[in-house]
């Protein structure tokens, strides 16, 4: 797993944070407190970039969920965005689709995270 992180452009500040590779068991005490992390230093809210994403597991989606409940105690919004078809299944198996905000297209995600 790799993360990488920028800046929006526009009306609020939004981090995106791009993550490639496998979300599995060794990438997921990384993945946790890489995004935990990145939501204490960032002022505004948070969207992944999953279009690199090409597995994610059960430990995987759990950092995901961590990482989600702790952008809602901080009063802060998480969205992804462009989530490959496989790996979408997941999210549709497990019925975490409903839990997260995803949005095919970024500038929508954008749009959500600004308001």
């Amino acid at each position: 797993m790799a993360a990488t992180a920028d800046r929006a452009q526009g009306p609020g500040e939004v981090k995106i944070v791009a993550l490639s590779g496998r979300l599995g068991v060794q990438a997921e005490q990384d993945l946790a407190k890489s995004l935990i992390q990145t939501l204490g230093a960032s002022a505004g809210n948070v969207l992944l970039d999953m279009a690199a994403v090409d597995f994610v597991s059960s430990s995987g989606l759990r950092s995901l969920m961590m990482a989600y409940k702790q952008a809602t105690a901080m009063g802060k919004k998480m969205a992804m965005t462009q989530i490959q078809p496989g790996v979408y299944k997941i999210f549709k198996l497990t019925a975490s689709e409903g839990i997260f905000h995803i949005y095919e297209d970024r500038d929508e995600a954008l749009a959500w995270l600004a308001e």
